[in-house]
């Protein structure tokens, strides 16, 4: 990341300061997103956290400083809260096969036989991501046979963009002793041709027959993905993240680097609920919270897997996909659910739930109101996330059941994935319901931003450009594709860093410029309020500063 010569690192920590400590930054657009002063151009850090706001004659009784910044008119705002991420993960892969950027089909599999030919001697497995359904024409799918041309011994586990399934060869399916016998998961299933014969696909839960015979990463492996997300997180302004599927083996990762000093942003660990596993699942849950907390790793979440995707037509739907009798399903069992949802809340965590269609959207927010009922409102801040199809009489419930509405806005472009593919499997009135952040928002919902990184690029402005406009990125004129559901800026700024704070808990300490709390704030060279919608992207996230400290 670039550092400009005008910025200085501070290195004093809140226990040590003195008023002759205080630095002071000047002359600069600061918007504070504090409701009581929204503007300033003057901010003063002490230690680690804020002391003052204002005009910089109006804080010159703090002095005399330490140092005095001249921002030079630079654009000062929050830290980026991204409250779905996925950073360990995301992070390992820039050590396998990136198939992010394959054109087609073709350039796929030349991607793949290279990252296999290129494999030193030895190694048992090829893992890779980011390959896409929509690079597969005319009714095309991924099938075994194409992966068994490159190789038939070497097994081959290829995770999609999404996430959501595994495209493997024959050599991988015999490890995980696969047949046409196999029986599906409750949550998920394998690809079979009209004959009944494996295609080589697997997807949800089905996930799991490869997992387990593929070799875990190692710590040291974790630790590499990790500090490579993290390195991004700094580059793209983020101060704190919500990692939104943790096992003890993440866990482990986070606190291992915690230890060494090289967290660089606060880290709230939303822990993954196994649908396989048994209600008490939950008392695991809490021991981990006991033992792997920390000042930088907060730990009250519970991940919750409501569904799959559209375009895989394993997200749940109150009504069939168009052409189709199947609407698909929701990946617990309903009294399980209900059961687990309510215990979830009694045990003091918040529910995380990872739900895509508008049925699977509708009965999270109804566990949440089961819950809440139970047990009384205990002051939790449940969480929905991904909300692609939401229909419009739950819009008012994310208000009255104080639930956060986590959208990732660059998703929610007029592109070909939408037109090509996710429109044409519900229909044109569902298609009027997709990612409607401005109907959430004019209901009065909360929103808090995340990117799902490393699905989509995990850039905010980028987001943020795309919530305003409705638009692609590299398009020249605005759409009108859903002109209702755009944000104005103020709104999207929101979602970034105030939406945040208060789905975590933060809002006393993060999310906005006030005196006494955190000092995590970016530098941009733009003011986004001063540049046009379309253009918002475009704009340079020139440094990033966390607990007081310029992250390098």
């Amino acid at each position: 990341m670039r550092c400009l010569p005008f910025v200085l690192a501070l290195t004093l920590t809140s226990s040590l300061v003195s008023a002759q400590d205080n630095q002071l930054y000047k002359n600069a657009q600061i918007y504070t997103m504090d409701e009581t002063k929204p503007w300033a151009d003057s901010m003063i850090v002490q230690g680690e956290k804020i002391l003052a706001v204002g005009r910089e004659n109006e804080l010159r009784n703090f002095g005399p400083f330490q140092s005095e910044t001249d921002l030079k008119n630079k654009f000062v705002m929050p830290g980026i809260h991204d409250n779905h991420t996925h950073p360990i993960g995301s992070g390992v892969e820039y050590a396998e096969c990136m198939l992010y950027d394959a054109e087609n089909v073709e350039h796929l599999l030349e991607i793949i036989k290279k990252c296999n030919d290129e494999l030193p001697a030895g190694t048992l497995w090829l893992r890779g991501s980011g390959w896409t359904i929509y690079l597969f024409e005319n009714g095309a799918k991924p099938h075994k046979d194409m992966l068994d041309k490159i190789s038939t011994t070497r097994p081959m586990a290829l995770m999609s963009g999404d996430g959501h399934s595994y495209w493997a060869n024959s050599a991988a399916l015999k490890l995980a002793k696969l047949t046409p016998e196999t029986k599906d998961p409750v949550d998920g299933h394998l690809g079979r041709d009209e004959q009944g014969q494996l295609t080589g696909m697997l997807y949800e839960g089905a996930l799991s027959f490869l997992d387990s015979v593929i070799p875990p990463r190692t710590l040291e492996q974790r630790l590499a993905g990790l500090k490579k997300a993290l390195s991004f997180m700094r580059e793209a302004g983020i101060t704190s993240f919500k990692d939104a599927y943790v096992t003890q083996e993440e866990l482990e990762t986070y606190v291992a680097l915690d230890r060494e000093g090289g967290l660089t942003a606060t880290a709230h660990l939303s822990l993954y609920a196994d649908t396989k596993l048994e209600l008490n699942q939950i008392n695991k849950f809490q021991v981990w919270k006991k033992n792997y907390s920390s000042a930088k790793i907060h730990i009250n979440t519970v991940k919750i897997y409501m569904d799959g995707v559209l375009e895989d037509q394993t997200a749940a739907l109150l009504k069939p996909y168009v052409g189709s009798t199947e609407a698909g399903e929701i990946l617990w069992s309903k009294s399980k659910l209900r059961k687990f949802a309510v215990m979830v809340d009694k045990a003091g965590f918040q529910m995380h739930f990872h739900a895509i269609g508008d049925a699977a959207i509708r009965t999270a927010l109804d566990v949440i109101e089961l819950a809440q009922t139970k047990n009384g409102k205990l002051g939790h801040r449940h969480e929905i996330s991904h909300l692609q199809l939401i229909h419009p009489q739950d819009w008012s419930r994310f208000k009255k059941l104080d639930v956060s509405a986590v959208f990732s806005p660059l998703w929610a472009m007029d592109d070909e994935v939408i037109s090509q593919y996710t429109a044409p499997l519900i229909g044109p009135l569902r298609a009027k319901w997709i990612y409607p952040m401005g109907s959430v928002a004019k209901a009065g919902g909360r929103m808090a931003f995340g990117s799902d990184w490393s699905v989509t690029s995990m850039n905010p402005l980028e987001g943020i450009e795309v919530a305003l406009t409705r638009t692609p990125l590299e398009a020249q004129t605005p759409s009108r594709w859903l002109i209702r559901e755009r944000l104005d800026l103020k709104t999207a700024l929101m979602g970034y860093t105030v939406g945040g704070a208060y789905a975590t808990f933060s809002e006393q300490i993060a999310g906005s410029l006030s005196p006494g709390k955190r000092a995590d704030f970016i530098i941009l060279d733009k003011n986004p309020f001063k540049v046009t919608p379309m253009k918002i992207g475009e704009i340079k996230i020139i440094a990033t500063y966390h607990l007081g400290k310029l992250l390098n």
